[in-house]
């Protein structure tokens, strides 16, 4: 696997907060998983269904990725990095690192 870039909980809340046209959120949690909530304003794409999905994804924009810990989302940056995509990001610890910083989840 490639270099993965990552981004902390706090940046990307900072990021989200100021209304950045520029990111493109991606959760990749499975339905029962996104039942216990996401992070507000991401989009849900199930980690199996990118490759039949890539035409739903930014390419404009930086692609923020993220699962439960961030072990998916490392594999979904390295096949979209792969297939040509070049602003792709992992949340590092993923929603797990999100809520335990006290942020909240819709």
């Amino acid at each position: 696997m490639s270099y993965i870039e990552e981004i902390e909980v706090a940046e990307l809340q900072q990021q989200l907060a100021t209304g950045s046209e520029d990111i493109q959120l991606i959760d990749l949690r499975r339905p029962a998983e996104i039942i216990r909530g996401m992070i507000p304003g991401a989009d849900r794409l199930p980690l199996h269904l990118i490759p039949e999905n890539l035409n739903q994804l930014a390419r404009d924009r930086t692609l923020v990725l993220y699962c439960q810990v961030g072990v998916r989302s490392a594999q979904a940056c390295s096949y979209l990095t792969s297939n040509g995509f070049d602003n792709v990001v992992s949340l590092r610890g993923g929603i797990q690192a999100w809520t335990n910083s006290g942020l909240m989840v819709a």
